[in-house]
C-alpha cells in the first residue's frame, strides 16, 4: 500500500457514516482551504513516517473530525458524533487506531472550528519516484 492508497482507503472507511440519510459528512481525503462542517479533513502530521525496513515505512495518518464554528455546546455535540461513527468504522477497515486527541480549535480559511484529531497507522511501501 502506498501512502495514497492508505489515505484512500480511510477516506472510504468513513464515507457515508452521517446517521441521518438526507445528512452528508463530506471526507476530504487531503488539506482543503475551506470546509463545510460537519466533515473529516486528512492530513500527514509532522511525524507522519517511521522506516520500518529497508522498503517499509509505518505512515501515521490524522483524521481531522470538523464539527462546527467554535461556539458552545452544539458543537461539542457534533464532535462527539463524528468521533463515535468514525472509530467503529475504522475498525470495521481494519486501520490500526494509534489515538485520539483532545477537542480543540482547528483553523481553515482563517476560521475556528471546533475539531479533534483521530491519528492512525498502517505500513507503506514508497516506490522511490517509481509509478
Amino acid at each position: 500500500m502506498t501512502p495514497a492508497e492508505l489515505r484512500a482507503h480511510v477516506a472510504s472507511a468513513l464515507t457515508g457514516l452521517a446517521p441521518d440519510a438526507d445528512d452528508d459528512w463530506p471526507v476530504h481525503d487531503a488539506p482543503v482551504d475551506s470546509v463545510t462542517p460537519p466533515c473529516f479533513v486528512l492530513v500527514w502530521p509532522d511525524q507522519w513516517l517511521t522506516q520500518q525496513s529497508v522498503c517499509t515505512y509505518r505512515a501515521q495518518l490524522q483524521i481531522i473530525c470538523v464539527a462546527a464554528r467554535i461556539e458552545p455546546a452544539p458543537g461539542y455535540e457534533q464532535l462527539e458524533q463524528l468521533v463515535d461513527a468514525a472509530l467503529p468504522a475504522l475498525t470495521r477497515a481494519r486501520v490500526p487506531l494509534v489515538a485520539v486527541g483532545a477537542a480543540l480549535p482547528f483553523e481553515i480559511g482563517g476560521l475556528q472550528y471546533q475539531a479533534a484529531r483521530i491519528t492512525v497507522a498502517g505500513t507503506v511501501t514508497l516506490t522511490g519516484g517509481m509509478p
